[in-house]
């Protein structure tokens, strides 16, 4: 039926076959997405119509971008977010509404869930019961040198007070550290990190019990030849699958 159906020019829907749990999973999570979208609208809607503005007109414009806002964008589990834009506009946007009284519960949601991931990824690396960690990746995200508001900072000041040994490689961020806005960070809020830092990935991960791959990079496919079987990778970023390292592998949220 399904080739007949082609073959007539119907729009068919592709057969896939998974595993049982995963497909009684999905069920609950297509409706409770849209669930959250049917919330999502309705609090835009009320900031919006408190603005003088169409909530209509906004989300309207809001579908039309089928690259970030409808489309898998943004939906692989893994690492929390980070960076100015997403902190600061949500940030933005929750105040705006609260200074009118306006109620924004899973707007203000956000923030928590994504604090708590960080949580949970930081207790993930000290459940290895290992105390020398190489950090692969310092940015908000790959392909930046920009460590605004980056999840994995946070993760190594917690580590750093707990007496964590800790080594930092990134590749877009060396020498970068040294001028305009990383190096106000570095000269202050984020000092602790600066005697973490190392120029190549080889120092980074000498005596490195734990490597925590925090951003893509196809330098880090080295490691598959580098680490040894005691070591430990945990996978921010689905860098690898697990039989592709002689390593103890550790997916963040898979």
């Amino acid at each position: 039926m399904y080739k007949e159906a082609e073959s007539l020019g119907m729009a068919v829907a592709p057969i896939i076959r998974t595993h049982i749990k995963a497909g009684e999973m999905i069920k609950y999570v297509n409706n409770s997405f849209h669930a959250m979208k049917v919330a999502f609208a309705n609090e835009i809607g009320n900031i919006a119509k408190s603005c003088g503005v169409d909530s209509h007109d906004i989300m309207r414009y809001f579908c039309m971008d089928k690259e970030l806002n409808i489309s898998p964008a943004y939906l692989r589990p893994g690492t929390p977010y980070g960076g100015s834009c997403l902190t600061k506009d949500l940030s933005a946007l929750r105040y705006e509404s609260h200074k009118r009284g306006i109620a924004t519960i899973l707007l203000d949601s956000i923030e928590k869930s994504n604090a708590n991931h960080i949580e949970y990824c930081t207790r993930l690396i000290e459940m290895q019961n290992k105390k020398n960690i190489c950090i692969c990746g310092l940015s908000f995200k790959e392909g930046t040198d920009d460590m605004r508001s980056s999840p994995i900072i946070k993760m190594c000041h917690i580590l750093y007070n707990k007496g964590y040994n800790i080594k930092i490689y990134d590749k877009s961020f060396v020498n970068t550290e040294r001028f305009g806005s990383n190096k106000s960070l570095l000269d202050g809020e984020y000092s602790f990190i600066k005697d973490m830092l190392y120029d190549s990935l080889h120092q980074a991960l000498v005596g490195a019990e734990v490597i925590v791959i925090k951003n893509y990079s196809e330098e880090y496919t080295e490691l598959k030849d580098l680490i040894t079987e005691d070591t430990i990778v945990i996978d921010f970023v689905r860098m690898f699958k697990k039989d592709e390292l002689k390593a103890k592998y550790v997916g963040i949220s898979w």
